[in-house]
């Protein structure tokens, strides 16, 4: 259990160790697209289509902005 609370904490920080709000939200986001997809395929629940691309766009942009965070540049000047 320590290390599966290691690994999360893990995921959702950024690369000076604090939680990163956009990780947060992209993870979240990304839930309630598999919960989308999972009520749709399973329960006959339509999700209308602008709220699944509104949320796909959060997710998009997330992970967009979480991966441009490896290219900035390390040596700014403070």
């Amino acid at each position: 259990m320590l290390k599966m609370k290691n690994f999360l904490n893990k995921m959702l920080s950024d690369k000076d160790g604090q939680t990163s709000s956009k990780r947060i939200i992209t993870i979240c986001a990304f839930i309630l697209i598999l919960i989308g997809f999972f009520s749709n395929l399973y329960f006959n629940y339509a999700v209308e289509e602008f709220i699944f691309q509104s949320i796909m766009c959060i997710v998009l942009f997330g992970l967009g902005a979480t991966a441009s965070e490896k290219f900035t540049n390390q040596n700014r000047i403070k």
